[in-house]
């Protein structure tokens, strides 16, 4: 039994950003093995942008839309052989085209391994502030922030 086509209308669209600029940056990091049971590890990282975007759909990210200057250092220490203790700083300054402001935190982290097959490790992050502002882009390249808070993580693993 022939059937007809379903009849539709087609609407061409075309978008451009047309985002034209200049950026720049780099990174450096580093790992120091300060003995057998400390390591220290740090990485820096700059970035610079002048862009100018134009689109009539859809929001580009344009100048300042990254921090220009984030930090992070850990140090990670083996307290004897089944206990370890780590300490991560970070630093990321403010975002300009966004509403987080630069911040300063540290994680903390105690691992204890009994056994091969179990680990039982505890965590807080951000334990600088309650909470603080962070940048990120969404998937429609749109600028958005999102509140960070402090937490505290139990992780216990059982391999079998």
């Amino acid at each position: 039994v022939p059937t007809s086509p379903v009849p539709f209308i087609s609407i061409p669209f075309v978008e451009n950003n047309d985002m034209e600029g200049e950026s720049y940056g780099f990174e450096i990091a580093g790992h120091w093995e300060v003995s057998d049971a400390w390591r220290m590890t740090g990485w820096y990282a700059l970035q610079s942008d002048n862009t100018n975007a134009t689109s009539t759909f859809i929001s580009v990210p344009s100048e300042g839309s990254a921090p220009r200057h984030m930090v992070t250092v850990r140090s990670a220490f083996d307290i004897l052989t089944d206990w370890e203790f780590d300490v991560i700083f970070r630093y990321a300054d403010r975002v300009e085209s966004t509403d987080a402001s630069s911040y300063l935190t540290f994680d903390l982290r105690l691992g204890w391994r009994p056994s091969e097959d179990l680990s039982i490790v505890l965590i807080g992050r951000n334990l600088v502030e309650a909470r603080h502002q962070e940048f990120g882009t969404s998937a429609i390249l749109s600028q958005q922030t999102s509140l960070v808070e402090r937490a505290g993580i139990l992780e216990i693993v059982y391999r079998f």
